[in-house]
């Protein structure tokens, strides 16, 4: 027996070994045999440059798992061609065939589907990344303008600012000997999920410290009302005789956020939630990419597990306002416009956006109060799931009557935590 069959057989039987004993999942496991043929190749080469391969696929193939025999042909290519070659030429010939190979497997494999499905996210991504126009946009009309001796209609708009993310806790704790190791792992998980709809970069989701952020907003929300407390917690609570309507961002760290964060009003209300894509974040980055597409509900990763017994994200949310991700040509104004004339077609007095972020919330604040006014809402971001409320109106400009929105300076208020540096 060759040494190559040899090193196939004892990684073969090691790893299948611990699926069977319940030590790896098929995705860890393919992430584990990935790592020992690196290290093995490197120690003992092996004679043929499609060894890897075959080990891979012949592995998926005697633990019958479909979606992992997919997930090891993804990996060793991406393997393969880092062992063999690194011509830019070998490269974008095999980028061909394999996008050709998924493209057809794609009629009779989810996994195969999902893979091509996230590798052209991720092409988007890039995208957005050199040439979106997001934050390229310039000043709505003045709100010191608005003409007061005019009619003006309110609402009291209140934001919840999502909680911690993957990519948040990979990005933004420093760059030091530290990062490297956080990126490693994620780059190690992203690659497992390649044939799922879930991913860690893309729309990224909770982590675990965004999970503890929402136990702390439902901790605030689980103290009785007084009447010392604001009336906004009682209308997060459920329990206000006065009417209001929760939206949502179209990303899952926001929808996780809005769904934990107010479960004890939507499981007594039995209300539905609106899914908006002019609430999508204001970023050229990845994790600013919508997973979903029109009208759709993402994967929403383990919140199914974290919510309350019988919770179904069919029966809880509304998608006709999501139009799945937001394109090249759009930018951060245009779809706060496009939300605050929503808002006023409503006819709820308060609206609760349940999970949105940080960005947005600031350029909201810097779009919509008079450009004179020097606010900390202008500066700073929001901590992740605060709670602010305000007051929003609109009414003509005293120049030409064109529209205007206007943010009431004194009736910005923290519910709950604050403005980061406050």
């Amino acid at each position: 027996m060759g040494y190559d069959t040899a090193l196939s057989e004892i990684l073969i039987s090691s790893c299948q070994q611990w699926y069977h004993f319940g030590k790896l999942d098929g995705g860890l496991c393919t992430g584990y045999l990935s790592y020992l043929l690196l290290k093995v190749h490197y120690l003992f080469p092996f004679k043929s440059p499609f060894k890897p391969l075959f080990i891979m696929v012949k592995l998926g193939a005697l633990l019958n798992n479909h979606d992992f025999v997919w997930t090891a042909i993804y990996l060793s290519i991406f393997m393969w061609v880092l062992l063999y070659s690194l011509a830019v030429s070998f490269l974008v010939a095999w980028s061909v065939i394999a996008v050709i190979l998924l493209w057809f497997a794609a009629g009779v494999s989810t996994a195969a589907d999902n893979v091509l499905y996230k590798l052209n996210l991720f092409l988007v991504g890039a995208l957005h990344m050199g040439l979106s126009s997001d934050k390229r946009y310039g000043k709505p009309t003045d709100a010191s303008l608005l003409d007061r001796t005019k009619p003006v209609r309110s609402k009291r708009l209140i934001f919840i600012r999502h909680a911690e993310s993957e990519w948040n806790e990979v990005f933004n704790r420093g760059f030091g000997a530290s990062f490297f190791v956080r990126l490693g792992n994620a780059i190690l998980k992203e690659a497992m999920m390649m044939p799922t709809r879930n991913s860690l970069f893309v729309d990224s989701p909770l982590s675990d410290l965004g999970a503890k952020q929402v136990d702390s907003l439902i901790e605030f929300l689980d103290q009785p009302f007084v009447e010392v407390d604001p009336i906004e917690k009682q209308i997060l609570q459920g329990d206000s005789s006065e009417p209001s309507l929760i939206v949502n961002s179209n990303l899952r760290r926001a929808i996780s956020t809005c769904t934990l964060g107010l479960k004890k009003r939507l499981q007594k209300t039995n209300e539905k939630v609106k899914i908006m894509s002019s609430l999508q974040e204001i970023s050229r980055n990845i994790d600013a990419m919508a997973i979903a597409g029109p009208n759709e509900i993402p994967d929403l990763n383990d919140l199914p597990q974290r919510a309350w017994r019988g919770f179904s994200a069919d029966s809880l949310y509304e998608t006709e306002l999501n139009d799945g991700n937001k394109s090249l040509t759009s930018n951060g104004l245009r779809r706060m416009l496009e939300f605050a004339d929503w808002v006023f077609t409503r006819d709820e007095p308060t609206i609760v956006v349940g999970g949105g972020h940080s960005l947005w919330f600031r350029e909201f604040f810097r779009s919509f109060l008079p450009r004179d006014v020097d606010h900390v809402s202008k500066q700073k971001k929001m901590r992740n799931c605060s709670v602010i409320s305000l007051k929003f109106l609109t009414g003509v400009s005293k120049v030409d009557s064109s529209p205007v929105f206007c943010i009431e300076q004194d009736s910005i208020v923290p519910v709950f935590s604050n403005f980061e540096g406050c």
